[in-house]
């Protein structure tokens, strides 16, 4: 499929009822449509089309129902402020996988405060042009985050050793894989892996060592998988 779904001939507004948005994998192009924030949607997945510009503002009005938002690979950019609860954005994600798109600016505060208290998190930010430090928000997901990617941000410092658990947690938790790049801190990584996506990235998980461009690959279609993505 492809063509603009902000268009004067295609109307959401009625969709009064609907849920649940799946339409990865298009070529759909243009812009989001900002009427898509009208919607009770708990899951949006609009990845791997060819969109552009940035998150309408209008989607912070899904902040009740959201809990898997999928835009990864698209030619998205702008930062991230209108998914931050600061925005009046979201508050009960769960699932947030914006990879491969060109997001710019810092990664808001806000951002990581608005997840789900009780869910288990998956995040990923990976091949975008993030800048600035890791928010100290980030420390709110240590106990819930099953999945987290920030690979290919070249200008994000800061460190994820929040997410280093003592050995006797670890054996309690889910498990939990990190793929983040090697100069940032992380005291229980444990591979680092060359030449992965074409950058060197650190793989810490406590259950789980990944060596090799091809385990990675396939630990995250096996993740898709799982979620049915």
């Amino acid at each position: 499929f492809e063509g603009n779904l902000e268009s004067d001939e295609l109307s959401w507004e009625g969709l009064t009822l609907l849920e649940e948005l799946v339409l990865s994998q298009n070529q759909f192009s243009g812009e989001l449509p900002s009427t898509l924030g009208m919607l009770p949607l708990k899951t949006l997945d609009l990845s791997s089309n060819r969109f552009i510009g940035t998150i309408p503002l209008e989607w912070s009005a899904m902040s009740d129902t959201m809990r898997t938002l999928i835009l990864d690979t698209n030619q998205l950019d702008g930062d991230l402020q209108v998914l931050g609860t600061e925005s009046g954005g979201t508050s009960r994600l769960s699932t947030l996988l914006l990879h491969n798109n060109q997001f710019t600016g810092s990664i808001p505060e806000s951002l990581f405060l608005g997840f789900d208290d009780l869910a288990p998190i998956i995040v990923d930010l990976g091949n975008n042009t993030f800048t600035g430090s890791i928010p100290d928000s980030f420390t709110l997901l240590s106990t819930r985050l099953e999945y987290f990617v920030l690979t290919q941000n070249e200008d994000i410092v800061g460190d994820v050793d929040v997410l280093c658990l003592e050995p006797n947690e670890q054996e309690s938790s889910f498990n939990r894989t990190i793929l983040v790049d090697c100069r940032l801190n992380c005291n229980c990584c444990t591979a680092c892996c060359d030449n992965v996506n074409g950058t060197s990235s650190t793989v810490c998980d406590a259950h789980l060592t990944l060596n090799d461009e091809y385990n990675i690959r396939f630990a995250l279609d096996v993740f898709r998988g799982s979620l049915g993505f």
